[in-house]
C-alpha cells in the first residue's frame, strides 16, 4: 500500500526515504499492490498493478520534481506488466489483461504504444490494425465476441459497434 523512495541526502549526509504515495494514498486504500515493473525509457516510470486488477503509472523525474501518478483501466483486469527493450533506447511495455469474452474468461497479451510508432492515434485497448483496400466489414474478430468495440477508419471515428460472429460491417 506504499512506495518509498530511498535516495542519499547530502543536506543531511545520510540516506532519507520519502513516502511517493504521500498524496495518492486513496490509489491504494482498498486494493494493495500486488507487482511493479521499471520503465527508465522514454521516461522514468513505475507500472503496478494492484490486486484489483487496475493499472497504476508512476512517473517520476527528481530532477524536474515530478512525482505523478495515474490509473489506467480497461474492460478487464491487468493481472501482470513488464518492460522489455524495445527499438533503439526506448521500453515497451508489455501486461496480461483477464478479459470475459462471450461468457469466458481468457488472458491476453498486450503491449502499449506509448510512442505512437505503429499508430498514432488509436489509443484503445486489445487493438487490431488492416491495412488494404476498402472494405464493408472487418471479420477475425472472435477473440472480441459480444464487446463493444471503437473503430477508426481513414482516421476518421466511426460509431461503436458489438462484435457479432466475430465481425463488424462499415458504411
Amino acid at each position: 500500500k506504499k512506495l518509498h523512495e530511498f535516495a542519499f541526502s547530502f543536506e543531511e549526509d545520510g540516506f532519507r526515504t520519502n513516502d511517493m504515495m504521500a498524496l495518492s494514498e486513496h490509489l491504494t486504500a482498498t486494493s494493495a499492490i500486488t507487482q511493479l515493473a521499471l520503465q527508465k525509457e522514454p521516461d522514468q516510470r513505475i507500472w503496478a498493478t494492484r490486486a484489483d486488477g487496475t493499472l497504476l503509472t508512476f512517473t517520476y523525474l527528481r530532477p524536474q520534481s515530478v512525482a505523478a501518478w495515474s490509473r489506467q483501466v480497461t474492460q478487464g483486469a491487468f493481472t501482470s506488466a513488464a518492460i522489455i527493450p524495445g527499438s533503439g533506447s526506448l521500453s515497451e511495455v508489455w501486461v496480461i489483461v483477464r478479459r470475459t469474452i462471450n461468457g469466458a474468461t481468457r488472458r491476453y497479451v498486450e503491449v502499449f504504444d506509448l510512442a505512437g510508432l505503429y499508430y498514432p492515434t488509436l489509443n484503445t485497448d486489445s487493438a487490431l490494425t488492416y491495412d488494404g483496400p476498402p472494405v464493408a466489414s472487418v471479420s477475425g474478430l472472435g477473440h472480441l465476441e459480444n464487446m463493444l468495440v471503437k473503430i477508426v477508419a481513414d482516421g476518421f471515428v466511426y460509431p461503436d459497434q458489438v462484435v457479432a460472429g466475430g465481425t463488424i460491417h462499415l458504411d
